[in-house]
């Protein structure tokens, strides 16, 4: 497994009940696994998404199995305290690139200075796109698996974002300019590439079920975004 070089932070407490003024915790520290596709190169399928947490001795785990993404991601884990009685894990993936494949990845995170308590627990695709959750009691030695949210049949991205899906498949792409719209199946395949004069909606109802990965850049950004249809 190889060490993700994360700034490691005295992590801020969570009180249970707090007014919503909670610093942000970074983690203490994570660790990404290498592809576990085997081959390195393409995976033939996605593997289903797997998430739990764990509390012993003060320290909280976040352990994620099988997160589908981009061959060359870079991935880190954000935690976010600000709604009191809540904890918002949000996955990035910091890569500036695209590799010609998707593969399975594990991804394991610990944290300190939590108390214990009751909490309702997300797990997130970046901001607000909610991969995994569950209302839990914070214990010492508990372990706990997140459930799938009810219904949700897609990843999206929050409104605001640079690239957000909405329910019946429409991409809105919230860049300016001329912007490289790249649509890879869960395989890695480019699937659709297009040029287009953002801000701009494109219609993704076509596409069969599957996992896919979006990537829009324009002369000064390049942002991506993971869905499932």
């Amino acid at each position: 497994m190889k060490k993700l070089n994360f700034f490691v932070a005295l992590a801020a407490m969570l009180i249970c009940g707090s007014n919503g003024n909670a610093e942000p915790i970074e983690p203490v520290s994570s660790v990404q696994s290498e592809c576990k596709d085997g081959t390195h190169t393409r995976a033939s399928n996605y593997k289903e998404l797997n998430g739990t947490v764990s509390y012993r001795d003060g320290v909280l785990t976040l352990s994620v199995t099988n997160l589908t993404e981009n061959c060359c991601a870079d991935l880190q884990v954000t935690a976010d305290a600000d709604t009191p009685g809540e904890i918002h894990f949000a996955i990035l993936d910091k890569a500036g690139a695209l590799c010609d494949c998707i593969c399975p990845f594990d991804i394991e995170c610990t944290y300190e200075g939590i108390l214990t308590g009751h909490y309702e627990v997300f797990l997130e695709y970046g901001p607000k796109d909610i991969l995994l959750e569950k209302e839990i009691d914070i214990e010492e030695g508990c372990s706990v698996t997140l459930d799938k949210p009810a219904g949700v049949d897609s990843v999206s991205s929050a409104a605001d974002s640079p690239l957000s899906m909405g329910r019946d498949h429409v991409l809105t792409v919230n860049m300016q300019g001329q912007t490289e719209l790249e649509i890879f199946d869960a395989e890695g395949r480019l699937m659709s590439a297009m040029t287009l004069q953002a801000p701009a909606e494109v219609s993704l109802a076509t596409l069969p079920a599957g996992l896919y990965l979006l990537r829009a850049t324009t002369a000064d950004n390049s942002v991506t975004l993971r869905t499932i249809k």
